[in-house]
């Protein structure tokens, strides 16, 4: 969690910090060294010698969604001067393995359904049946936020009809998925993405209030 950065004062620009331990993931050579932080692994990084892929970085993200949610992290043992190091590890690797039980449910209570249900398909201990990335991107809880996201223009809000149309244009010209689009517009809205989006948002608003 510290290590996700809000750049700017509107808190509107995200940066992810401290790639010391970070790697490429190749399709056709899977990943098996166990670094980072165990309150964010996923159960199979406890495993050894399992090789694994970007779905323990799904796990991952449904820890900081969860923190980001309730203000704490699903999965954590305590330590104090009677438990060594060796048993505090295990009691950690048994929550984890055990995914989400009742405390984190009642912790998750006051979440919409759709919220509840995209952290506990994150937070899946089963990796093949954990959520795709494609599939993140179209999860409602997801859809919802990119509806109700404030437009790049400041001035004009456009009419929602024409919002699509702009983005259905930019997928046209790009060939990317229109939830691709509204993504990168929200990450960099001044981004070459973002650009085209304020160029074609000028243009309309300029012809909806020409005399």
């Amino acid at each position: 969690m510290e290590n996700i950065m809000l750049q700017d004062a509107r808190k509107e620009q995200i940066k992810i910090v401290d790639f010391g331990l970070s790697n490429i993931y190749d399709r056709e050579d899977p990943l098996k060294t166990h670094c980072g932080s165990p309150e964010y692994a996923a159960p199979e990084l406890f495993v050894v010698g399992k090789k694994y892929g970007p779905e323990v970085d799904l796990w991952s993200l449904g820890v900081v969604l969860y923190g980001m949610m309730t203000g704490r992290l699903p999965f954590l043992s305590p330590c104090d001067e009677q438990t060594s190091s060796d048993e505090h590890r295990r009691r950690l690797m048994a929550q984890i393995n055990r995914g989400l039980t009742a405390l984190q449910v009642k912790n998750m209570s006051t979440m919409s359904n759709d919220g509840r249900n995209l952290i506990n398909r994150l937070l899946t201990p089963v990796p093949h049946k954990r959520i795709t990335i494609q599939e993140l991107c179209h999860h409602p809880w997801i859809a919802c936020k990119l509806r109700n996201v404030s437009r790049i223009g400041t001035e004009v809000d456009l009419d929602l009809t024409d919002h699509k149309a702009i983005i259905t244009e930019i997928s046209k010209m790009t060939h990317l998925d229109r939830n691709m689009i509204e993504m990168e517009i929200i990450r960099r809205k001044y981004g070459e993405i973002g650009g085209m989006y304020n160029i074609k948002y000028e243009s309309v608003v300029r012809n909806e209030h020409s005399p």
